[in-house]
């Protein structure tokens, strides 16, 4: 045996157990986690109304951050919930004014249902007839795309939903919290 094989049969176990060592001690207490971060959506989970898209980017992003889903990035730059939430009427129109860049090389065109509006009750929403995108986006182009929606009037809306899933593997989906406060509940699935 050299040298250097020797040393490497020493060392090995040395790294390994220090490799552990290290990762235990960065794991943080459960509790105290839960207490300071937001609960991330789970893709797919029956608790949302259409499930959230499988292919949901985890990372909860929030109102006004520039979100980057492959070849198309988005920012909610405003809410508009004025209505209120009492009322006779069973739903209430939220407009979210999104800004769409096309990052690809070639014209994109986007459709309203790609976006969804959900509520703290679960349930979604497409955009309402008055939201069209009528041209496609240019390589390179941002477009101001004001999206709106009805939604339950006594539920709170929480966050929008990107579906990037028919746009190919190099669109990614995305969700973009309203509300950073809200909570997702927690479920079976």
């Amino acid at each position: 045996m050299t040298p250097t094989h020797r040393f490497r049969q020493a060392i090995l176990p040395l790294a390994l157990a220090a490799t552990l060592l290290v990762g235990a001690a960065g794991c943080s207490d459960s509790k105290k986690a839960d207490a300071t971060t937001t609960t991330k959506p789970v893709a797919g989970s029956t608790y949302f109304k259409p499930p959230l898209p499988s292919s949901l980017n985890p990372i909860p992003f929030l109102k006004g951050d520039l979100v980057a889903l492959g070849n198309v990035k988005i920012r909610v730059a405003k809410v508009s919930d004025t209505q209120s939430k009492k009322g006779g009427s069973e739903n209430r129109k939220v407009t979210i004014t999104t800004e769409v860049t096309n990052g690809s090389l070639e014209p994109l065109t986007l459709t309203a249902a790609t976006f969804l509006a959900y509520v703290a009750s679960g349930q979604s929403a497409a955009p309402a007839d008055g939201s069209t995108i009528t041209k496609p986006l240019a390589s390179g182009e941002t477009r101001s795309i004001p999206l709106q929606f009805e939604v339950p009037r006594k539920s709170p809306l929480v966050f929008m939903v990107f579906n990037g899933q028919p746009y190919g593997d190099r669109v990614n989906s995305g969700l973009i919290a309203v509300d950073p406060r809200y909570k997702v509940p927690k479920t079976d699935s």
